[in-house]
């Protein structure tokens, strides 16, 4: 499973959901409406990175967690603010996700609890 990650629109804000595993007819419809992409075409367009289906997937993910977000919203954010996060991507523990030469973040000194 992968989550959409949205930096922005404020510094620092972050936001984060899972990605449906299964989209609906009507998802599908918004998808298509919003970025072109038919089903077929869903897999090519994630391979290729393209923008806007990565939005339109931020837009689902987000409607899903009861979050509104909109196309105008994302427009405003610099290219690279909305991306996807495979599971394998996702470090497994604090050691693992701190950058070389610093410290890992834990619940103890400051850091994300989860």
């Amino acid at each position: 499973m992968a989550d959409i990650i949205v930096n922005g629109p404020g510094a620092g804000q972050v936001r984060r959901w899972p990605l449906p595993e299964e989209l609906t007819y009507g998802e599908f419809r918004t998808l298509k409406a919003l970025a072109g992409v038919e089903p077929a075409g869903l897999a090519p367009a994630l391979e290729a990175a393209d923008a806007g289906t990565i939005m339109v997937l931020a837009i689902i993910s987000a409607a899903r967690a009861g979050v509104t977000v909109t196309m105008d919203e994302l427009d405003g954010l610099p290219f690279g603010a909305v991306t996807l996060e495979d599971d394998e991507d996702r470090p497994t523990d604090a050691a693992a996700a701190a950058p070389d030469g610093l410290p890992a973040t834990t619940p103890d000194n400051g850091g994300n609890p989860s």
